[in-house]
């Protein structure tokens, strides 16, 4: 198994051999230590002491913050990014993927949700054809047919963006649910729980902290063992 790093932009999981981030689209250049990581935060906020961060300080104290695990302080500064700079799309990618849970794991992005709506459209309307921007949409419509328990377009939608997306972890483990029918398992054969699992296999190997996809896949491991 590859060496887990995260993307220093977003925080999404990668392999140590990445050269960029197929979530947000960062480069990955050499990621700095905890410690000079930590040492830069300081050095920017002292030098932004009294007045507004520019665009750039801004970006850059987000990405810090999100690589630090911090996710709280570094949608502050996102949120300020916006602010500064509405017509850019990379603080809207990234606050989106921060309140989806990159680095908030135990945090549903349901309580997120009109404000990731929001960032979204915006981003679909100026950006549709960015792949951050079409992999996002895929996502947000699973979450939609999930909580709607519209599982034939959820299984058609699903497969159309691992398709396109298959080292998308996200998208696996979307996927994988719309193959048990999100939860309405009646009518399910044995094939149909191989598939999820399948799936959800390729979701905990594509991110190996991702604990719902270990978590469904060992439930259908043993469900099927009888």
């Amino acid at each position: 198994m590859k060496k887990t790093i995260h993307c220093p932009s977003c925080g999404a999981p990668l392999d140590s051999t990445s050269t960029h981030c197929t979530y947000c689209g960062t480069q990955i250049k050499k990621i700095s230590t905890r410690q000079q990581q930590e040492a830069r935060i300081k050095e920017l906020r002292r030098a932004v002491v009294g007045r507004t961060p520019t665009f750039d300080e801004a970006m850059e104290l987000a990405k810090l913050y999100t690589n630090l695990g911090q996710s709280a302080h570094a949608e502050e500064y996102l949120r300020q990014a916006i602010a500064l700079n509405p017509d850019a799309p990379q603080p809207r990618i990234l606050l989106c993927l921060s309140l989806l849970g990159f680095n908030r794991p135990t945090t549903s992005s349901r309580m997120y949700a009109d404000e990731i709506r929001e960032h979204f459209n915006w981003l679909y309307q100026h950006h549709p054809r960015m792949r951050e921007v079409e992999w996002l949409g895929y996502f947000l419509t699973m979450e939609y047919f999930m909580e709607a328990q519209d599982w034939r377009r959820g299984l058609e939608t699903g497969r159309l963006a691992v398709e396109k997306f298959p080292e998308n972890y996200l998208l696996q483990f979307m996927y994988g649910l719309a193959l048990v029918h999100f939860g309405d398992t009646d009518g399910l054969d044995a094939q149909d729980y191989r598939q999820a699992l399948h799936h959800f296999r390729l979701s905990a190997e594509l991110n190996p902290e991702f604990e719902p996809a270990m978590k469904n896949a060992s439930a259908l491991e043993n469900y099927l063992k009888g």
